[in-house]
């Protein structure tokens, strides 16, 4: 995936470069951060994404 403000010669995955573009959206304003009230409320989520694709 290519995008105009990539090189064109970009080495990254696609998973890579949708989090790039998840970071801009955020940094812009287009979607919100999301945010955790303790380390284990966010290692919890990261285990069921992780999980979920299994």
């Amino acid at each position: 995936m290519i995008k105009p403000d990539m090189p064109a010669d970009s080495q990254y995955n696609a998973e890579t470069e949708q989090a790039m573009l998840e970071a801009k959206s955020i940094i812009g304003g287009k979607i919100e951060a999301k945010a955790y009230k303790s380390a284990k409320e966010l290692f919890n989520e990261l285990d069921n994404e992780c999980y979920s694709k299994a």
